[in-house]
C-alpha cells in the first residue's frame, strides 16, 4: 500500500513539473515577441514597455506646409500657445524599461496600412506624403540604440498604398543586477518622435498643368495662372482640385505599428 501511495505521489510530482515547465516556457515565449497595432496603451515585451500618444496618422483636412514649419512642432495638444501645427500629425512613441536578456530587445516601429492615394481608378494619384522621424538624444549611447528612416525630399524611398513602411529600429541594451544591492545597471527611457506632413515643396493643386503626364480638365489645353512645368510646378507631383477634395472623404492615413523581439 505504501509503494502504491508513493508511486501515485511520484506521478502526481512529475506531472506538476511538466505543467510547470510548460508554464515557465510559454510565458518566456510570451515576452520574446510581441506585434501590435490598434488602439491607445501601453504595451510590455518583457521588462520593455511602449507607450504611443496615437495608434494611427490621419491627414483630414490639412493643407500643404514648408519643412522648415515642420521643424518648429513639438506637441500634439491643440491648446498649446507654441509648438502646435494643425497641418502636421505628431506622434510620439516612448520606449520605457530594461531587459536582462543577453541579446537585450530589438525594436521595430512601422508605418502599416500605408493608404496616399487621392482619387479612385484611373482618376487617382499618389501623394507624396512627408515623413520626419527622429529618436531622442537618450539613444545610441551604453543603454539603447535607435535609428531613424524619414521619408521625404532628398530621401532613397516614398510611402505607398498598401504597404509597411519602416520608421525606426533599435535596440534596448541588456541590463545587469548588482549582486549586493539588487539595483539594475540602467533603466531607459527614449523618444521616437513621428511627424507626417504634405510638403509644399512637392505639391502642386491645379487644373491647368499642360505638362505631359499630369490630369487636368478634359479638354483643357490653356497653361492659366503660370501654372507650367517652368515657372510654378517644377517638380512637383500634380493633384487636380477634384483629387484633392477626395482627401477629405478619403484622408491619408497609417497605423502605427510596433514590434518587438529578442535581441539578435
Amino acid at each position: 500500500m505504501n509503494n502504491s501511495n508513493s508511486s501515485k505521489q511520484i506521478l502526481l510530482s512529475v506531472i506538476g513539473v511538466a505543467i510547470l515547465v510548460v508554464a515557465v516556457v510559454g510565458v518566456s515565449f510570451a515576452f520574446f515577441n510581441y506585434t501590435r497595432t490598434g488602439s491607445v496603451n501601453t504595451v510590455k515585451t518583457g521588462q520593455i514597455f511602449f507607450e504611443q500618444t496615437h495608434s494611427s496618422v490621419v491627414l483630414n483636412d490639412v493643407f500643404p506646409v514648408s519643412a522648415s514649419d515642420v521643424n518648429d512642432v513639438t506637441t500634439s495638444d491643440s491648446t498649446a500657445q507654441t509648438g502646435y501645427n494643425a497641418n502636421v500629425s505628431y506622434v510620439e512613441v516612448t520606449v520605457h524599461g530594461y531587459t536582462t536578456y543577453t541579446n537585450g530587445v530589438d525594436f521595430t516601429i512601422s508605418a502599416d496600412d500605408v493608404d496616399v492615394t487621392a482619387g479612385t481608378g484611373a482618376n487617382s494619384r499618389t501623394v507624396p506624403v512627408s515623413v520626419s522621424v527622429s529618436c531622442s538624444s537618450d539613444f545610441n549611447t551604453t543603454d539603447a540604440t535607435c535609428t531613424p528612416t524619414s521619408y521625404g525630399p532628398g530621401q532613397s524611398s516614398s510611402l505607398a498604398t498598401g504597404t509597411r513602411a519602416v520608421l525606426a529600429t533599435g535596440k534596448i541594451k541588456p541590463s545587469t543586477v548588482n549582486a549586493q544591492t539588487g539595483e539594475l545597471s540602467n533603466d531607459f527611457t527614449g523618444k521616437i518622435i513621428i511627424k507626417t506632413y504634405l510638403d509644399s515643396s512637392r505639391i502642386a493643386i491645379t487644373d491647368t498643368s499642360t505638362r505631359e503626364g499630369d490630369p487636368h480638365l478634359e479638354g483643357d489645353t490653356t497653361v492659366g495662372n503660370g501654372t507650367t512645368n517652368e515657372d510654378w510646378i517644377h517638380d512637383r507631383t500634380v493633384l487636380t482640385t477634384a483629387q484633392w477634395n477626395d482627401l477629405s472623404t478619403n484622408p491619408i492615413s497609417f497605423k502605427i505599428r510596433v514590434e518587438a523581439n529578442e535581441g539578435a
